[in-house]
C-alpha cells in the first residue's frame, strides 16, 4: 500500500447495496483528495463470466504489469490436457474444452483485435451493476485511476489494461516456475 492510500476490497453479491454505492462513489469522485490525487483504491475480484464483444471506450489501452509472470503461467497451463484442466479447475467438459482452446491460443503481446480492456471484459454481477457503460469520459478516467482488479493470470489490472479471455481462479493449485501456487 502506497503512502496516504486507503484500499477497499469489495466482495459483494447480487443483492448487496455496495455495488450500487460503489458505482456512485466512483462517479462522484468522493474519495479524491484536494490535490486531485486518489487516496482510495478499490480492489475488485475478476468475474468468471467474460464478454469480448466490441465495446467502445474512451480510455487509452494500457499494458498490465506482470506480463512475464503471465507468460510463465500460461505456458504451464497450455501443457494441461482438457481432462487435466477439468480436474485442476473443477470445470465441466464444455468449459474445459473452451479453456484449453483459450490457453493454447493465448499469446503475448496481444493483438488489439483479440484483446479487450479489463473493466469492460468482466461481466459478473459486480461489473454489471457498476454500469460502467453509463460512465462519462471523466468518470471512466477517475475509475481507471481508482479501481484495480485482482487476477489469477494477470496479477493487478487497471481498468484500461488489455486482456485476453482466460479462466484461472486465485485459489487454483497450480505449480509454476518452482512456486507451489499462485500466491508464492
Amino acid at each position: 500500500v502506497a503512502y496516504n492510500e486507503v484500499i477497499f476490497f469489495f466482495e459483494v453479491s447480487e443483492n448487496d447495496r455496495l455495488v450500487e454505492e460503489l458505482s456512485e462513489i466512483v462517479k462522484d469522485g468522493q474519495f479524491q483528495g484536494n490535490n486531485g490525487y486518489n487516496k482510495m483504491k478499490i480492489l475488485l475480484s475478476p468475474a468468471k463470466k467474460l464478454d469480448f464483444s466490441y465495446e467502445k471506450s474512451s480510455l487509452k489501452n494500457t499494458d498490465y504489469l506482470f506480463s512475464e509472470q503471465s507468460k510463465e503461467i500460461m505456458k504451464e497451463l497450455s501443457n494441461y490436457s482438457v481432462l487435466q484442466l477439468s480436474k485442476l479447475m473443477k470445470l465441466s467438459d464444455k468449459l474445459s474444452i473452451l479453456n484449453k482452446q483459450r490457453n493454447d491460443s493465448w499469446t503475448y503481446p496481444f493483438s488489439v483485435d483479440d484483446a479487450k480492456q479489463a473493466l469492460f471484459s468482466f461481466k459478473g454481477e459486480v461489473y454489471q451493476n457498476i454500469r460502467v457503460n453509463e460512465f462519462s469520459e471523466s468518470e471512466l478516467d477517475l475509475a481507471n485511476k481508482s479501481i484495480r482488479i485482482i487476477s489469477g493470470l494477470y496479477g493487478v489490472l487497471s481498468p484500461s489494461d488489455l486482456i485476453l479471455p482466460y479462466r484461472l481462479e486465485m485459489g487454483t493449485k497450480l505449480s509454476v516456475s518452482g512456486h507451489k501456487n499462485l500466491y508464492s
